[in-house]
């Protein structure tokens, strides 16, 4: 628990070292946000008698935080009354974005970007270059193309919670903390909606990256993320009729990802299969996903079952242990079915453009707000970017049907 009278005179005799102890502890989780009372912390910093001043509504917090900024010791304990609540906001805010059940989101590398949307050069590869040389001959000259993606357009993504002068003075530890969780809790799971959808490329985000989609947009095409090979779709990552059931499945996406070439020479690679390494599967399919990848042997019976006889039988390791099992019970409902599956590496397919990470903002005081509406401490949450498929030959899909 934060010793309010303690943490003061530290920032009084240190401000910056101060600083850095209250950060920390919120880093290593040692104070949580609820456990914050911002009456004490207000009692702390700008003494009793002006919190029972303010309680009985005699002054006005934004009076009572400007009287204190004509004394140096003020000026110290205001800035350590916003720096502790920033961090109470900020913590509160990370809290709800490292829930276990917000999996997709972590999984997906961020890429900085200082443009709404941007065209990404790249070279292609030379191919299949190499011939014999005769000899005196002089060596043929082979060139490389010039290939694009364009990113997708970023948007703004936020939300403003306020804390009235009666939340502050009457917080009873954790009541401003406890509605900024919902607040931030909402938005995140708004975000792994965004996630999965880039995923699986359903949705709304299922249109182009220069329309403000997440789909693929490569050399001025818009092309899905799962297909079969037709057109600009010159790629097969899409396996029909495939059930999960044992390990012939998951080989069955595996001899898809052995066939895919590079998209510029036609060449077959080998480093899709090479980065391929997990398997992502609905709540539904979650324990035959574990018994396909985490039972010890594989046990094959040569002509089946007959019910006579002593049929052949050829025991093996199971090959498919190293395979990561990706789930989440919001997959389901984003497929709109539970019986669809994915293999493949979502770091390496998918990416969060980011243009400005996420942030938390205090307003200042003497706003309009706080005249009118008694808003004394008002924050904004905020980010800028968008997810988009930067390279869907990594993640191959298997239906039922």
């Amino acid at each position: 628990m934060l010793n309010y009278r303690s943490v003061m005179e530290s920032y009084q005799a240190d401000p910056e070292a101060a600083d850095g102890f209250v950060r920390e502890a919120f880093r290593r989780k040692d104070i949580k946000p609820t456990d914050i009372d911002l009456g004490r912390l207000f009692e702390a910093c700008f003494g009793w008698q002006e919190f029972q001043a303010c309680r009985q509504g005699d002054k006005l917090a934004h009076d009572v935080i400007a009287a204190a900024l004509t004394e140096s010791a003020g000026a110290t304990m205001t800035n350590a009354f916003q720096t502790i609540t920033q961090q109470l906001m900020y913590a509160t805010v990370i809290e709800a974005y490292e829930s276990p059940e917000f999996i997709f989101q972590r999984m997906i590398p961020t890429r900085t970007s200082r443009f709404k949307t941007e065209r990404i050069p790249g070279i292609s590869g030379l191919g299949d270059a190499r011939q014999a040389v005769p000899e005196g001959e002089p060596f043929p000259l082979v060139g490389v193309s010039e290939e694009w993606q364009d990113s997708p357009v970023t948007a703004k993504y936020g939300f403003r919670v306020a804390a009235t002068r009666e939340a502050v003075f009457f917080d009873q530890t954790g009541l401003l903390a406890d509605r900024l969780s919902k607040a931030s809790y909402w938005e995140a799971l708004k975000q792994e909606y965004a996630a999965i959808d880039c995923v699986i490329d359903e949705n709304a985000g299922a249109i182009s990256a220069v329309l403000g989609g997440h789909r693929y947009h490569y050399k001025g095409n818009s092309i899905a993320s799962y297909g079969d090979n037709s057109g600009t779709h010159n790629f097969d990552n899409l396996q029909g009729t495939n059930a999960l059931v044992d390990y012939t499945d998951v080989e069955n996406t595996e001899l898809l990802f052995d066939a895919m070439t590079d998209p510029t020479t036609g060449v077959i690679t080998g480093a899709f299969r090479a980065a391929s390494n997990q398997l992502v599967v609905t709540t539904q399919l979650l324990h035959t996903a574990k018994q396909v990848v985490h039972a010890t042997s594989i046990r094959l019976h040569a002509g089946g079952y007959p019910v006579t006889g002593n049929p052949a039988e050829r025991t093996s390791d199971n090959t498919l242990q190293d395979y990561q099992i990706v789930t989440s019970p919001l997959l389901a409902a984003r497929l709109a079915t539970d019986t669809s599956w994915f293999t493949g590496n979502i770091a390496k397919a998918c990416e969060w453009v980011e243009n400005w990470p996420q942030e938390v903002k205090q307003a200042p005081s003497n706003s309009q707000d706080e005249f009118e509406r008694d808003i004394v401490m008002q924050f904004r949450v905020s980010r800028l970017g968008a997810y988009h498929v930067r390279q869907p030959r990594y993640l191959v899909k298997s239906t039922v049907a």
